[in-house]
């Protein structure tokens, strides 16, 4: 699945990134942890841009990608959950935040991954088929996904099973598109060559 990596992640990455920097800004920028799921995203994308690898390790990727001093804020986390920023230490790092978003635009630039995915027929057919026997199966929940391939958290069987009651071909013809990561989102939408996709990286540990 590496090989379906492209470009288009960069909007993925930087989409989930933005989500992740309202919900720290609703906490009056205060919690570590809600910023490290900004770092994290941001940081996971630039890698991904940069190499073809997806690495959600946030503690792998802070000083390969110039944010050492984070590693403040994963020991500000294992000391508690709730672990609160000093005053100097939100106004800090909200200036970093807005270094991580450029990092990340700036892989874009740089990076050596494809405009599309050169392999969407193929990701579709196999999506398409590991639903199909899924429903063979009476499965529920996530079957396993292939290397390389993000968790959601949510179940993909379900979305496919609803439509499968609707639209009796639905199987016959493709339930998604094929993007840079498979998520429950591109089931729901009607079938097309090159639907967008989104990834739902994990939590920071």
């Amino acid at each position: 699945m590496a090989r379906s990596l492209s470009r288009r992640l960069h909007r993925h990455y930087r989409g989930f990134a933005a989500g992740q920097l309202r919900e720290w800004e609703k906490d009056g920028f205060r919690s570590a942890k809600k910023l490290l799921y900004v770092l994290r995203t941001t940081l996971t994308g630039t890698h991904a841009l940069l190499t073809g690898e997806i690495e959600t390790d946030v503690t792998v990727l802070l000083d390969s990608h110039g944010f050492g001093a984070a590693r403040e804020l994963v020991e500000a986390k294992r000391r508690g959950e709730r672990s609160e920023l000093t005053d100097e230490m939100s106004a800090r790092w909200r200036v970093e935040v807005a270094r991580a978003f450029d990092t990340l635009d700036a892989a874009l630039a740089r990076s050596a991954l494809p405009e599309e995915p050169p392999n969407v027929r193929e990701v579709d057919a196999w999506l398409v088929g590991l639903r199909r026997r899924g429903l063979a199966s009476g499965r529920s929940g996530n079957p396993s996904l292939a290397p390389g391939v993000e968790r959601t958290g949510r179940s993909l069987d379900r979305p496919l099973r609803q439509r499968a009651r609707h639209e009796p071909d639905a199987l016959e013809h493709g339930a998604s598109g094929a993007g840079d990561l498979v998520t429950a989102k591109s089931l729901r939408q009607e079938p097309r060559p090159a639907a967008d996709a989104s990834s739902n990286p994990r939590c920071a540990r």
